[in-house]
C-alpha cells in the first residue's frame, strides 16, 4: 500500500488525476457541497452494508458505498476523495471500529474508486453501457480489479487489531473482495447509465419494468429467507431470464435497475433477519448467492449491449438504404435494384416499367408554411405511395420532392392503371399542419423498360423527361415516354 506521500507525486496516476480531474465548476462552494454530499451518501451507503455484517466473518458482504464512490469520482472529479476519509471516520464513530483501521481501510476504498477512473478515462468511456467492449471493461475493472485495492487494505486494517492466521487472512480478503466488487459493479454501474442517459419511458414500460424489479426483488428475499434449502439456489436460477428479459425489452436501463433492486433486496431483507437466524445460515451458500448478484447483473449488462449493438447495426443498415423521412428506398438502393431488374436472366420475357413522380405545389407549401409543413407533405405523400404500390414493387425517394417506382412484371397499361390510382391518391390528400390544409399533386412520368437493352441511368432520364413533360403541361397528369424497345441507338 502506498503512504499518503504518494498522492503528491505528479508522476504518478493517482497524482495526475488529482490535478486534472473534470470538477465540474472551479468554485469552493460547488466544491464543498459536493464534498458535503459524497461524505453523506458514501456514510449512509456504509451502514447500509452493515446491516447485515457477516456474523461468521465480521465482514459486510455487500459495500454499497464502494459505487457511490466511483460514480463520483467519474463525474466530479477524485478531488473529492477526502470525502472517504471523513465519512469512514463517521463510521468508526458509528460502529466503535479504531480510528486507525477506519483511515487505512478509507486509502484502499480511494484507490479502489480512482483505479477505474483512470482507466475508463484512458479509454474515452463515457457512461455509455451500449458497446459490448465497454461493457465487458467495465466489469473486468470494477469486479475483479477495483477491489483489489480495498480488499489488501482492508485486511492490513484488520491485523491492526485482530490476530488472523493464513486462512483467515485469505478468507476475509475474499469476502472483502467479493462485497466491495459487487458494490462498485451495480451500484456504479446503475449510477453512470442513469445519470449519462436519461431514462424517459411511456407509462406503460415504467409499469412494466417495476413489475420486472418487484419480481427479481420477491426472489431475492425468498432466496435469503430459505436460506440453507436448495430452494434458495433454485429461485435465483430463475432470476436470469428475468434480467435478460428486461436487458432486451428495455435496454441498459432496466439491467441496471433490476440489478440494484436485486442488491437492496439482499441488503433490507438481511438486516431484518436476526443475528440468531443470519448465524444459522452456511457462509459457502450465502456468498454464493451475493455472488450470484455480480453474475446476475454482468449478465443483464452484456445482453443490453449485445442487443444495442444490433440495433444499431440494424439502423445504421437502414439508414444507409431507405429515405429517413418517407421510409421508402434510397436513390442508392432504389438504383441498385434497377440495376438488378435489368441484368437479371431469370423471367426475360417479363415486363417491367418505371414510374417518375414530381410533386405539384410543394414549393408553394413550403414558402407559404415553412420547410416542417413540406417534411409533413412529403411524408404523407410517401405513406400514399407505399400503400398503393404492390408488395413486389420497389418505391423510392430520390431527392426532394421526387419519387420513382420499379413496377415489376406488369405490362404499360396495368403501369398506366397503377399510376392513374397513386394520382388520385396524391391529389385527394388533405394534408393539416397548424390549422391549415394543404394540397399537392403529382406530375407523373411512365416508361416500359427492358431486360439487357436498357440501362438504369438511361431508363430514369427517360421517365424523368417524361415527368417534365407533364408538369410543363400543367400537372396532375401521367406521361407516357417511349419504350426501350423504340429507343433509336
Amino acid at each position: 500500500m502506498h503512504n499518503a506521500a504518494y498522492y503528491r507525486q505528479p508522476s504518478s496516476w493517482l497524482g495526475a488525476l488529482l490535478t486534472s480531474a473534470d470538477t465540474g465548476s472551479s468554485s469552493s462552494t460547488s466544491y464543498f457541497f459536493q464534498l458535503f454530499f459524497l461524505t453523506l451518501l458514501y456514510f449512509l451507503g456504509g451502514i447500509l452494508g452493515l446491516s447485515i455484517e457477516s456474523s461468521h466473518t465480521g465482514v459486510t458482504p455487500i459495500w454499497p458505498a464502494s459505487g457511490i464512490a466511483f460514480a463520483a469520482f467519474f463525474y466530479f472529479g477524485i478531488r473529492l476523495w477526502p470525502a472517504i476519509y471523513i465519512a469512514m471516520l463517521m463510521l468508526a464513530w458509528y460502529t466503535g471500529l479504531p480510528y486507525e483501521v477506519a483511515l487505512i481501510a478509507a486509502t484502499g476504498s480511494i484507490l479502489e474508486a480512482a483505479f477505474p477512473v483512470f482507466i475508463l478515462r484512458r479509454v474515452n468511456f463515457k457512461g455509455d453501457f451500449n458497446n459490448i467492449n465497454n461493457v465487458l471493461l467495465f466489469i473486468a475493472i470494477a469486479m475483479f480489479l477495483a477491489p483489489l485495492f480495498s480488499a489488501t487494505s482492508g485486511v492490513l486494517a484488520f491485523n491492526l487489531t485482530t490476530s488472523l492466521s493464513i486462512e483467515e487472512t485469505i478468507r476475509v480478503w475474499l469476502y472483502w473482495w467479493l462485497g466491495n466488487g459487487i458494490g462498485l459493479l451495480i451500484v456504479g454501474a446503475f449510477l453512470l447509465v442513469w445519470r449519462s442517459t436519461p431514462c424517459v419511458g411511456r407509462p406503460g414500460e415504467i409499469v412494466r419494468k417495476t413489475s420486472l424489479a418487484v419480481f427479481i426483488a420477491a426472489g431475492c428475499f425468498l432466496s435469503l429467507l430459505f436460506g440453507n434449502s436448495p430452494i434458495s439456489t433454485l429461485i435465483l436460477f430463475l432470476l436470469p431470464p428475468v434480467a435478460i428479459l428486461g436487458a432486451i425489452r428495455y435496454g441498459q436501463h432496466c439491467a441496471t435497475l433490476l440489478g440494484l433492486t436485486a442488491l437492496m433486496s439482499f441488503l433490507i431483507t438481511g438486516g431484518l433477519l436476526l443475528p440468531e437466524q443470519f448465524k444459522l445460515l452456511q457462509l459457502s451458500t450465502l456468498y454464493l448467492n451475493i455472488a450470484f448478484l455480480a453474475i446476475f447483473t454482468s449478465t443483464a449488462l452484456i445482453v443490453s449491449a449485445a442487443y444495442a449493438e444490433q440495433s444499431g447495426k440494424r439502423e445504421l443498415e437502414y439508414q444507409a438504404h431507405y429515405d429517413s423521412l418517407t421510409g421508402l428506398m434510397n436513390r442508392i438502393q432504389f438504383m441498385q435494384e434497377l440495376e438488378s431488374t435489368l441484368s437479371s436472366k431469370r423471367g426475360r420475357d417479363e415486363k417491367n416499367c418505371l414510374l417518375y413522380l414530381d410533386l405539384d405545389g410543394l414549393k408553394t407549401v413550403n414558402d407559404t408554411a415553412g420547410h416542417s409543413a413540406g417534411d409533413e407533405v412529403l411524408q404523407v405523400v410517401g405513406k400514399v405511395i407505399d400503400q398503393q404500390v404492390r408488395s413486389l414493387d420497389n418505391a423510392a425517394r430520390l431527392g426532394g420532392d421526387e419519387f420513382a417506382i420499379l413496377v415489376k412484371d406488369c405490362s404499360l397499361n396495368g403501369a398506366g392503371v397503377i399510376a392513374e390510382k397513386l394520382r388520385v391518391a396524391i391529389a385527394e390528400q388533405k394534408i393539416h399542419w397548424r390549422e391549415q390544409i394543404h394540397h399537392v399533386t403529382a406530375s407523373i412520368g411512365l416508361t416500359e423498360i427492358e431486360r439487357d437493352r436498357d440501362y438504369a441511368p438511361e431508363a430514369i432520364e427517360r421517365a424523368d423527361m417524361a415527368c417534365y413533360t407533364a408538369k410543363r403541361a400543367g400537372g396532375d397528369r401521367i406521361e407516357i415516354a417511349s419504350t426501350a424497345v423504340d429507343k433509336q441507338d
